[in-house]
């Protein structure tokens, strides 16, 4: 019924908005909706790349003449074809009958929770608390060092540990402890990846998606998310700026303008992200030939400061489709590949994640795909180092604390 429900809402979003972006996104929507109530996890790829599949669709020019500009034909159907293409990726693997080695999995919970503390600590020592300064946002960027700082991503792994041995405490300690420090650090992008840790944890005490679970992630979806976008433009942006862009979109619906901010702010948050990716293209800057996709590793390997990455335009939010790094690198032929290969390196860590009981690969794939989930609105893979952090330290670690248990 309710994915019934949920194909009756696109649909009609779609022919409200006609045009070939909305239709060609809502045919890949029903088909991502369909293929993920096949699978056991409502935490499956296929739900998780959904948002980024589902903003053009309520791309909407009319709604503010001034901020959303109009998107050209062809934009359009690059835009169906990039995401296309994530989910070609996606379905490229499939899941394996046999599992050639069943691995036994050690847990050290307390070695793992002092490996992720140890940045918090040197940051609380040396800074103090960056939210309760006046200047948190450039001691934030000193808070965590270059290097240890690294070890942070660990921190987070304890809240799956605590939830796979069923120890109240532990749980209450490694939640606590994250969303506590998440909030020291100010940053929102911590503090939903601790949510989606803990939302992951909750879920995994479940053996089959319930209304429960399924109620869960939509709260999250629906209420959490919008509260951090809501906050993070009034902790950015005075009051003038802020009523000025509520000012700029005209919904044609009293009940929604209604509720102001609350749905404004999401909606641009949701939507400016494929105005800019439009004006990237229009703007038809010189290829940067990898300076954008590749920043991640360069930035870990600490040779960032030798590629050239200009500025990309955004208005009025910092939001950019997550197209636009491998189109400005490569022209059409980098929305193909890319996109493709960020799909089938997702399920790859998704069907490890099902067929293992190494909290590791779990970990490693809540890493890859939190930043898949923002993907409507940016791109963790390209503009952040976590993601490619997680992958290489949590490989490397798992190395020391698992040992094969039988073959099969």
């Amino acid at each position: 019924m309710i994915q019934l429900f949920s194909y009756i809402i696109i649909v009609g979003l779609a022919l409200f908005n006609f045009s070939i972006l909305s239709l060609g996104s809502a045919a890949l929507c029903i088909l991502l909706l369909f293929l993920g109530s096949r699978e056991k996890s409502i935490l499956n790829p296929y739900y998780i790349f959904f948002p980024a599949a589902f903003s053009p669709i309520i791309y909407v020019q009319t709604f503010s003449q001034n901020i959303l500009i109009e998107i050209p034909l062809y934009v359009q159907f690059l835009i169906i074809l990039g995401n296309t293409s994530f989910l070609v990726g996606l379905l490229m693997l499939s899941k394996q009958k046999k599992q050639a080695i069943k691995m036994n999995t050690l847990d050290p919970f307390w070695l793992i929770l002092i490996i992720g503390l140890t940045p918090h600590i040197i940051g609380l020592l040396t800074v103090g608390i960056p939210i309760l300064s006046d200047l948190h946002r450039d001691e934030r960027s000193q808070y965590v060092i270059p290097v240890i700082g690294q070890l942070i991503i660990f921190l987070p792994v304890c809240i799956l540990i605590a939830f796979k041995r069923k120890d109240i405490f532990l749980i209450g300690l490694s939640c606590l402890l994250n969303i506590v420090l998440s909030f020291f650090v100010g940053s929102k992008s911590l503090i939903f990846l601790t949510m989606f840790f803990i939302i992951y944890g909750i879920l995994s005490q479940q053996k089959k998606t319930t209304f429960l679970s399924t109620g869960l992630v939509l709260i999250f979806l629906i209420i959490f998310t919008p509260f951090i976008f809501v906050f993070t433009a009034y902790s950015s942006n005075d009051l003038y700026i802020i009523y000025y862009w509520e000012s700029q979109v005209d919904f044609g619906n009293s009940l929604i303008e209604s509720l102001g901010n609350g749905v404004t702010l999401p909606y641009l948050y949701a939507t400016t992200s494929w105005s800019n990716f439009t004006w990237a293209i229009e703007s038809e800057m010189p290829y940067t030939l990898g300076a954008r996709s590749f920043y991640s590793f360069s930035s870990v390997f600490q040779f960032d400061g030798y590629l050239a990455e200009p500025p990309i335009y955004s208005f009025p939010f910092n939001t950019h489709a997550y197209l636009t790094d491998y189109y400005l690198d490569f022209g059409p032929i980098g929305i193909i590949i890319f996109p493709f290969l960020m799909g089938m390196l997702l399920k790859h860590a998704y069907l490890l994640k099902c067929s293992s009981d190494d909290i590791f690969d779990k970990a490693i794939y809540i890493f890859l795909a939190y930043p898949a989930l923002l993907l409507f609105f940016s791109n963790h893979y390209t503009e952040q180092s976590y993601p490619l952090v997680a992958f290489i330290l949590l490989n490397i670690f798992k190395l020391f604390f698992r040992k094969p248990k039988y073959r099969v």
